[in-house]
């Protein structure tokens, strides 16, 4: 990338709020101009800089999803600083886990939150700017130093300039080992997107993006700085309406949305409930999603109740390529049964197609794994010493775990190699539940399965329980696991076993488990009769 073509998203907002200050940034209750969100972005970068902290730390953002949380990934950027944002609807036992890996040393964060966090806040710490709510509760190991975010006033203050390689935020995702995992996006990656993005889809000053996406969750900063890069508006769902239907069909409508980039599943139940034609949607002009299969059923239902002229996009890529292949969706691929490609490679980004075992690069339409080079693929992992994991990721090359195939250039996708999956958008590691599963003092061995059926996904616990305890049932495990897991990671069935199956080697036979999880919750009755009366 030359120094002549680098523009760091930072500076979207910048020259947005220079030249058009009274444009609408931000929409909802209140409207937020360019011209207010960046000063209140310039205040928070001078209260970080007058508590000595300096480029290139982290700033974790815990707070309910808004325009707070939006001023406040401005303010790190604006003063340098690399923004953590943190699911507010996760456990706040799992919070405490993502603020011991990234370390900050400033957080944004809603009292009502960090009041439940167990533990003391990070050692690390040294300034906590308090969102909306209320600041008299106790709040253990609260620095000396701290500030309330609305009551910040005006200060001078040293804009940062970004190189393309400074990390602009780190996003953790699940982790095999039950630790999330931080991976680091750089300004460089956030450039190619934002470029790419705002070409592919013409976005205008004119456009109003619907952020269905939490922040935590890589759609955002399509959201965020695409919008920022032309001056277009948008519309933060707030959290408590993000899986309410006919709110976000109502906001669509009264903020004339253009663009929604969400997960199919969302998308399906606001197609179900018909709440995205013409009549309730009409400034509708893009549809994007990403983040897991859009079942083609579905897909074709959503396709025939947009407004005439609506584009549909199927965005591809993990966190650590954000979006690497990207399909516009054809009257070909709503003609078929089958799931959507998943596209091209993004413009500068190559897509390499290997054998798992050889490395070596397969015949064209054979299936192998997706391997991904190029300005997309982040820097890495924070904090992880993991070799395995490290080898998947580095010289600029990302194994995604993807099994594809390629057919005249387009991209198919097959499903995984390893035991990451994606439910509701969000990436899960099977192991990461199991951990939890395992914590649970009945518990000896745990192993999920995830099953996909051409209505959608789910995860199926099965368990094994100690010896002379009595065993759970599967209330008593959820109710434990809503103290450790994000709703999008909580199993759906649980199948309670005297002990696990093995394998010849000795491993659980997750194979076997498969068979058992579709068969008992997968497949119709109708169609396990059937069969069982053939093999009969």
């Amino acid at each position: 990338m030359s120094d002549l073509s680098y523009f760091a998203v930072i500076d979207g907002l910048r020259e947005s709020a220079a030249r058009f200050p009274n444009a609408p940034a931000l929409l909802g209750p209140e409207t937020v101009t360019y011209g207010s969100l960046h000063q209140q972005a310039c205040r928070i970068a001078a209260r970080i800089q007058q508590a000595g902290v300096k480029p290139g730390a982290r700033m974790a953002i815990w707070t309910l999803k808004g325009n707070d949380f939006i001023t406040a990934i401005w303010g790190a950027l604006e003063a340098g600083l690399a923004y953590v944002p943190l699911d507010p609807c996760q456990p706040s036992a799992r919070a405490a886990q993502i603020l011991r890996e990234a370390d900050p040393e400033v957080m944004v964060a809603h009292p009502d939150l960090l009041s439940h966090l167990p533990g003391a806040l990070p050692d690390s710490l040294r300034l906590v700017l308090f969102a909306d709510g209320d600041t008299t509760q106790p709040t253990p190991g609260l620095p000396v130093s701290s500030s309330r975010l609305g009551a910040l006033p005006d200060a001078p203050h040293e804009p940062f300039s970004p190189l393309p390689d400074t990390v602009a935020t780190v996003l953790f995702t699940s982790g095999s080992t039950g630790v999330p995992k931080g991976v680091q996006l750089s300004y460089r990656n956030l450039h190619a997107f934002v470029g790419w993005a705002v070409s592919e889809f013409d976005l205008k000053a004119d456009d109003v993006i619907a952020n269905h996406a939490s922040f935590h969750f890589d759609l955002s900063t399509f959201d965020l700085f695409a919008a920022a890069r032309v001056r277009a508006a948008v519309w933060p769902i707030p959290t408590p309406q993000q899986s309410n239907i006919a709110a976000i069909s109502e906001g669509i409508g009264r903020y004339g949305v253009t663009t929604i980039y969400a997960v199919p599943s969302i998308l399906t139940m606001l197609t179900r409930a018909r709440l995205l034609g013409p009549d309730v949607a009409p400034t509708l002009r893009r549809v994007l999603f990403a983040g897991e299969v859009f079942p083609i059923f579905d897909l074709q239902a959503l396709a025939a109740q947009l407004p005439e002229g609506c584009t549909l996009y199927n965005l591809f890529g993990p966190t650590e390529t954000n979006v690497c292949t990207a399909h516009r969706v054809t009257e070909a691929d709503l003609a078929g049964d089958q799931p959507v490609p998943i596209g091209k490679p993004l413009p500068g980004q190559i897509a390499h197609i290997l054998d798992p075992e050889t490395r070596l690069p397969v015949a064209e339409g054979a299936k192998g794994e997706l391997v991904v080079e190029g300005s997309l693929v982040t820097p890495g992992y924070l904090n992880v010493a993991d070799e395995t994991i490290r080898a998947s990721h580095r010289a600029g090359r990302h194994a995604t775990g993807d099994i594809v195939s390629s057919r005249d250039g387009v991209l198919h996708y097959h499903g995984r190699i390893d035991r990451i999956v994606k439910m509701q958008g969000n990436r899960v590691e099977l192991g990461e539940i199991e951990a939890a599963i395992v914590r649970h003092p009945s518990v000896r061995q745990a192993a999920t399965i995830h099953i996909s059926g051409p209505r959608g996904s789910d995860l199926v616990a099965f368990v094994s329980c100690e010896a002379g305890r009595s065993p759970p049932n599967a209330i008593d495990l959820l109710n434990h696991l809503r103290t450790l897991l994000p709703r999008y990671m909580l199993p759906r069935h649980f199948k309670i076993m005297s002990t696990l199956p093995l394998n010849p080697n000795g491993k659980i036979d997750m194979r076997q488990l498969t068979h058992i999880a579709e068969d008992q919750f997968l497949r119709a009755p109708e169609q396990r009769r059937m069969e069982e009366a053939e093999d009969a």
